[in-house]
């Protein structure tokens, strides 16, 4: 087997066809609901949370792209952990501040 074959087959089996669902979790991301009162003029967004919200979106349109479920969650609203366990792919941002560290999962 070619050495080009064999690298777009390990490619496809590990990374194109293994993840069907992501999540990302990032405590600079506007929640939904925090969007629908910003747009109704009730609270006022802070523009790092909009600069980091733009990545996010950036990334989860990557993921769609790629036919994937991608979700993102800020980690302080209904922070399931059970959601993240089923989960193909975990993506956290290593800048949680103390209020939104992620424990350990205990199997």
């Amino acid at each position: 087997m070619a050495v080009t074959t064999y690298n777009s087959l390990v490619q496809k089996t590990f990374c194109d066809n293994a993840i069907r669902s992501v999540v990302m979790i990032d405590d600079d991301f506007i929640t939904y609901s925090d969007s629908i009162k910003a747009l109704n003029s009730e609270i006022k967004l802070d523009p790092a949370k909009i600069d980091s919200s733009k990545r996010a979106a950036t990334l989860e349109e990557y993921f769609q792209a790629k036919n994937m479920i991608c979700d993102i969650d800020n980690g302080s609203v209904n922070f399931d952990v059970d959601r993240i366990r089923k989960s193909d792919l975990v993506i956290i941002d290593y800048h949680l501040d103390t209020m939104h560290r992620i424990k350990p999962l205990q199997y």
